[in-house]
Parts: C-alpha cells; sequence; structure tokens
C-alpha cells in the first residue's frame, strides 16, 4: 500500500495489499479500495468508485462555504488542488 502526499484517507476505510492513492487523492469514510485511486481524485463506496476531481471538490466546498475553509488546508495541498491556474481558486 502507497499512500503519496497531500492524499487523505477517511476514517474506517480499507484500503486492500497493493494499492496506492495518489497524490492530491481523496478517499472517502469507510470506503473500501479495491483499485489504485489516481492522482487528484475524489472516491467512495464499497467498491470505492470516482465521484469527481478534488478540484471540482474543492471548488463546491468553497461554494458551499466561503474560504474560510482553506484556513485548514496547508499551502501545498491547496496549492495542488488549485494547479492549472482556474479562476475559482485563486
Amino acid at each position: 500500500m502507497e499512500i503519496h502526499s497531500n492524499a487523505f484517507v477517511g476514517a474506517r476505510s480499507v484500503l486492500l495489499p497493493g494499492v496506492s492513492v495518489g497524490e492530491g487523492a481523496i478517499v472517502g469514510a469507510g470506503s473500501v479500495v479495491t483499485k489504485d485511486v489516481p492522482a487528484m481524485t475524489v472516491v467512495a463506496g464499497n467498491p470505492a468508485s470516482r465521484v469527481c476531481s478534488t478540484k471540482d471538490y474543492v471548488r463546491r466546498q468553497v461554494e458551499r462555504h466561503g474560504t474560510e475553509l482553506l484556513r485548514f488546508a496547508s499551502e501545498e495541498a491547496i496549492r495542488v488542488a488549485c494547479e492549472g491556474g482556474e479562476d475559482q481558486c485563486d
């Protein structure tokens, strides 16, 4: 099992042997991960499946909760999530 930088694995998730969680990926709580999770992807469920990209997830959370939410994220995590010069991430 390999978990890359700025990846988040929710509570009580199960990652099967040999699975990799890519940089900036998010695994929802209680998920069962049976395959590699690509970088910058949000997955959830049993078995875990793609929900959206990390960029879309961050954008939606900022729309719902405002930028106050970002004070809990590291600068590196924000940079990774906002790569690509998207206006809403500035």
